[in-house]
């Protein structure tokens, strides 16, 4: 325990004098390079579907509810990022790429079915027709992800993250465009 602030000191000492380093434009690609991508946002979705395949030429019903729950991550690629402008120690200019979703995670166990119902002159759901079902609920799901914003919030995560970072490296200001 009594090395902890010698550790804590090393740590300090070798993070300071690292960020003393003159920081070029290929430094700064290099290090963003390194981050690669950062998710600045995560959600757990939820989509509900409601099945009935009941048609004209079809005699009884067949009626299906599936509950899925999703979990959606969504930043920018750093390797993307492109510094237009530099003045070491006080402003960088930088052009974000366009936000994405890094990660749409739809486990199995997320998957629920809660009615699967069929009348006696149908055949239950196949596995296939079952498939097909759930990825018509992953396509609502990324169709619903700009309706909520995801992106945008992701992208406003993004500079703030940014903003501070280059801020603790010793810029005073950070300014933004899209590419």
């Amino acid at each position: 325990m009594k090395s902890q602030p010698f550790l804590v000191t090393l740590v300090l000492l070798i993070f300071f004098s690292c960020s003393k380093e003159e920081l070029t434009e290929s430094i700064i690609k290099q290090r963003l390079a390194e981050i690669n991508q950062l998710g600045t946002v995560e959600y757990d979705l939820s989509k509900v579907l409601i099945v009935d395949d009941e048609q004209w030429y079809t005699y009884g019903e067949r009626k299906a509810l599936i509950n899925i729950e999703a979990n959606v991550v969504a930043g920018i690629d750093f390797k993307k990022i492109e510094v237009t402008n530099l003045v070491p120690n006080n402003s960088i200019d930088l052009k974000l790429p366009d936000p994405e979703i890094i990660l749409l995670n739809i486990p199995p166990s997320k998957i629920r079915f809660s009615v699967l119902k069929a009348s006696f002159a149908r055949s239950e759901f196949t596995n296939d027709e079952l498939n097909q079902i759930q990825i018509m609920g992953e396509e609502d799901i990324r169709k619903k992800i700009d309706e909520l914003g995801i992106l945008k919030e992701a992208t406003k995560n993004s500079k703030s993250f940014l903003k501070n970072w280059f801020k603790l490296l010793g810029f005073k200001t950070v300014n933004y465009s899209e590419l």
